[in-house]
């Protein structure tokens, strides 16, 4: 049987035909296994790598391809049942190893762990592997052999911050805030903060060591505008006049998973989303019920396009978390993405009626309803959006656009124009804002000139946007200026190319300019790329006819140069 299946997957390796085998067989499931996994798809990937098990559970590659699909769905259970499978131990792939090691750790067998560590090390990076050491140490109670690691791993080039600030998450864990207070404030190159919780942590222990002022000071320095959500509600705790207690590590697996978390959020900023979301999920498993974790794994599952898992992590936060507002934002999102609007309105609704002065809610909602084209429906809602914001705030122009936009494709062109005429008060020179703006106006014959230099200012701004700069051909050929506008339409062309309303614009473009077979080309490709439905039988009269008698049916055969 073995045999068999290898000369499948050889076949399909090899991208030669190879015969159809049915995924209710040992090769079926695991190729539809290895293709799922391949796709990102760990809730497909898990289930056909469970169905290839119950024909062959003696393949160590598959038992870890298995695993790694696990620890990506997030069952740990499962994977934990499967790495005893695994034989000899020299065939444990990384993903089995990094598990049985933070499964030790969770269970509090430091003994065990250090064996771990010393055998298999190299299932992790040097950095990673001296970090869990030194929290293993102090799991065992061993504080100064633990300062001793953190200490060695300071001198690494590079990345001995995070010896620093592991060193420090284990002193305020001790209750020692004024050396753990010393080190997150740093040396010549400033404080140590290597994201909101870092900050958060120096903020705790200044407090802890008596100076709450100071520990204002530090989140109002870094995060002046209150964005972050685990900052807001420990300075509304500090300005109390309370010093909040320091509560991230209770164990040496707590400590485990801040270097998981660590380098997760280190790898998603690297582009690396499936080694982040493997550290991210051990993370969750020594150290369940963290809502910036959850949030955090479900964007990165929301990018990979997996939106069932992405909106079941977003799920998991809790209501009386200072995350929710942001995880149902997210959550929202996702469904969206995966084209369950209604599901999506239904979330923000009830987001808006629980959190009614969270302008970001009646934005996310406008947003969702305006790209499922449902314009008037989104129009009011924009309206309570800019109603909520704090004066000044730099999103005012984004709603003011954003509105202006459903009241352009709701035939409100005055108002629509007011909005755009304030987002451009509030942002000069905004491109996108200048180029709808100006594109409108051309569409409508109106205001040419100054439509013109609106659109070759937003394409100033943003040479390789193709839409930006078809607006600039589409002007000029609005103007009559039929020979400026080839370069900028063929530039827009090359810039989109699968477009159906450039190409069917540079069509129109090239008719003008006598170059007829070129223009007649254009259309077609314009045609074969899906069109509006009102649009296709345009394209294809001016296939038949020309464009200058299609003009002429259309009564739009007025000298464009006039204009």
């Amino acid at each position: 049987m073995r045999t068999g299946f290898l000369s499948v997957v050889s076949l399909v390796v090899a991208g030669l035909s190879a015969p159809v085998v049915s995924a209710d067989s040992f090769a079926g499931a695991y190729l539809a296994g290895r293709y799922a996994s391949s796709q990102n798809d760990h809730i497909a990937a898990a289930q056909n790598y469970d169905r290839a098990l119950r024909f062959d559970v003696t393949s160590a590659q598959l038992l870890n391809d298995a695993i790694v699909a696990f620890v990506l769905r997030g069952d740990f259970e499962t994977a934990l049942d499967w790495v005893d499978w695994i034989e000899p131990r020299e065939t444990l792939g990384r993903v089995p190893r990094l598990l049985t090691l933070a499964n030790s750790l969770r269970s509090g067998f430091y003994d065990e762990t250090q064996t771990f560590l010393a055998a298999d090390s190299a299932a992790m990076t040097p950095i990673i592997a001296g970090l869990i050491t030194g929290w293993t140490h102090y799991g065992e109670g061993n504080v100064d052999a633990a300062i001793s690691q953190f200490d060695t791993l300071t001198e690494e080039p590079g990345l001995g911050v995070f010896g620093a600030y592991h060193k420090a998450l284990m002193l305020a864990a001790l209750g020692r805030n004024e050396e753990a207070r010393s080190i997150l404030r740093g040396g010549d190159s400033g404080p140590l903060h290597l994201d909101a919780r870092s900050i958060g942590v120096h903020a705790i222990v200044t407090a802890q060591a008596g100076d709450i002022p100071g520990a204002i000071s530090i989140i109002q320095d870094t995060d002046p505008t209150g964005s972050d959500p685990l900052l807001n509600g420990l300075s509304a705790t500090l300005e109390g006049g309370e010093a909040p207690a320091f509560t991230m590590i209770a164990s040496a697996a707590d400590g485990a998973a801040e270097v998981f978390r660590s380098f997760s959020e280190l790898l998603i900023g690297e582009e690396n989303p499936e080694a982040a979301m493997i550290y991210g999920r051990f993370a969750q498993f020594l150290k369940p019920n963290q809502p910036d974790l959850d949030l955090l794994i479900g964007e990165v599952l929301r990018r990979q396009g997996q939106y069932v898992l992405a909106t079941e992590e977003f799920s998991k936060v809790p209501t009386d978390s200072p995350y929710f507002v942001m995880a149902e934002l997210s959550r929202a999102d996702a469904l969206s993405d995966a084209e369950s609007v209604d599901a999506a309105v239904a979330v923000l609704q009830g987001l808006e009626r629980s959190a009614p002065d969270e302008a970001e809610v009646p934005i996310s909602l406008g947003n969702i309803l305006r790209f499922d084209e449902q314009f008037a429906a989104a129009e009011p809602v924009y309206t309570r959006a800019l109603q909520k914001l704090p004066e000044g705030s730099n999103r005012e122009w984004q709603v003011y656009y954003s509105r202006g936009i459903t009241r352009e494709r709701t035939d409100q062109w005055d108002l629509a124009e007011a909005d755009f005429r304030k987002a451009l008060e509030l942002e000069p020179d905004q491109p996108l804002v200048l180029n709808y703006l100006g594109y409108s106006l051309v569409e409508q014959k109106r205001n040419l000139e100054e439509a013109l230099e609106m659109i070759k200012t937003a394409v100033a701004a943003r040479p390789d946007d193709g839409y930006i700069t078809d607006s600039l051909g589409w002007a000029y050929y609005r103007l009559g200026e039929f020979d400026k506008a080839v370069e900028p339409m063929e530039r827009a062309a090359a810039l989109v190319a699968t477009d159906p309303v450039i190409n069917d614009h540079l069509g129109d473009v090239y008719w003008k300019v006598g170059r007829e077979r070129e223009a007649r080309f254009q259309w077609r490709r314009a045609l074969s790329f899906e069109p509006e439905a009102e649009e296709i039988p345009k394209i294809k009269r001016k296939l038949e006819i020309g464009l200058d008698r299609f003009l002429e049916e259309h009564a739009e055969a007025e000298d464009v140069s006039s204009n």
